[in-house]
């Protein structure tokens, strides 16, 4: 007679198919993401790269100019000048302070600093591996390189360094506040969590699930270091500066391809086109998913109920490119664990891994990969669910 878990992880004693798949098509994988990173990075390096708008905002704000951020004009004056010529600029829709992360790069050349800030993204990468180390215990025991592997071949992460963005900045920062849970410093882990609201429209999502969840530590260092974050802001732009800051996010001025973007919003843009219906829909989704997971994930405090948070915030977040799916490595690693002892969610995290390695081939369906996401959101429900069930009958 078994208890309920331990028909859960019964099905360990046999081999999982998924993971002799995943292994089998690793070869491919880095062949794809090499061929990618031949073809994309000589493009980046001349000024192609997502980077322009990072590098141009560090230097506004070392050259006092930091008021005129968000005018669009301007910076689109600077990046043809500064890095190269272009039809359309890219927009800095971040608050203000980051532009001082990206200051002392502006020292140098677009090149050198592009080239450097890889360099910084890749030990990013590496440090994320480091403060992940022990969450994954059972894919290393299977072999022991394994979750670095998986980290580093992860498509999106290839994205974001060849673009040059900041999505692994904020998965280092998330993956440090999850160090802190697990070490019961709510706090610090709100502290860690509010340097990424660079990246709001995923970050504001799982804030926002920790104050559902009453986690008011969390919620402490989150708001001091938010409420920290927007005096720098304020004090880089000026007050006129905040409006046109929320006019660029409410009206971006280049064209938006939301069919190359993975969430609910995508999906549903993709599937109905310039629909009036896609708006309420959006936000009546969004709330049921947002809501749904507030309610009833199986964890509701300490470093769990962030792996949860984070695929519900990528899914219901306003906008979401491929680079920004760099922070799923953390559910994803989770789900691969729990698949050692059930193949179905292990076939999810093989899904997962594999959905943005064929938007090499078509992005302008990618909003595709917004089903992957949410069985993902759904394994990883499954999976701490059955840790919480082994927890109480152990």
């Amino acid at each position: 007679m078994f208890t309920p878990f331990e028909c859960y992880i019964r099905p360990a004693m046999k081999k999982q198919k998924w993971l002799e798949v995943l292994l089998g098509l690793l070869p491919l994988v880095f062949g794809l993401e090499l061929l990618t990173w031949v073809s994309v990075l000589p493009r980046m390096a001349r000024g192609g790269a997502d980077f322009r708008q990072l590098y141009v905002a560090g230097y506004m704000a070392r050259t006092g100019a930091a008021a005129k951020l968000y005018d669009y004009d301007y910076p689109l004056q600077l990046q043809n000048t500064l890095v190269a010529p272009a039809a359309a600029g890219l927009p800095f829709i971040r608050p203000a302070y980051q532009a001082l992360v990206f200051a002392p790069l502006s020292l140098l050349s677009y090149r050198a600093a592009y080239f450097l800030w890889m360099a910084m993204n890749a030990a990013l990468v590496a440090l994320s591996a480091y403060l992940l180390r022990r969450r994954f215990r059972e894919v290393a025991n299977r072999w022991k390189p394994l979750p670095f592997i998986v980290l580093c071949s992860f498509f999106p992460l290839s994205l974001a360094i060849l673009g040059g963005q900041d999505s692994i900045l904020l998965l280092t920062l998330i993956a440090g506040a999850l160090l802190a849970l697990e070490r019961t410093r709510g706090f610090l882990a709100g502290c860690l969590l509010a340097l990424g609201l660079f990246k709001f429209q995923i970050v504001l999502p799982i804030a926002f699930l920790f104050m559902i969840w009453k986690q008011w530590k969390f919620a402490k260092g989150f708001f001091s270091t938010g409420l920290t974050l927007a005096v720098i802001s304020l004090a880089l732009t000026g007050v006129p500066a905040v409006k046109t800051f929320f006019d660029s996010i409410a009206r971006i001025r280049h064209p938006v391809h939301y069919e190359m973007m993975s969430n609910i919003h995508s999906l549903l843009f993709g599937l109905f086109g310039n629909s009036s219906i896609v708006t309420p829909l959006t936000l009546a989704v969004s709330a049921a998913v947002l809501l749904g997971v507030a309610r009833w994930s199986p964890v509701k405090s300490g470093p769990d109920a962030l792996v949860i948070a984070i695929p519900a915030a990528a899914l219901v977040s306003y906008y979401l490119f491929g680079h920004d799916w760099s922070v799923l490595v953390i559910p994803l690693l989770f789900t691969m664990d729990v698949g050692m002892s059930s193949w179905i969610d292990g076939l999810a995290a093989l899904i997962m891994f594999l959905a943005p390695l064929v938007c090499i081939f078509d992005w302008h369906h990618a909003y595709w990969t917004t089903i992957p996401m949410l069985m993902l959101l759904i394994a990883t429900a499954r999976g701490l669910d059955a840790s919480r069930r082994a927890s109480a009958y152990s």
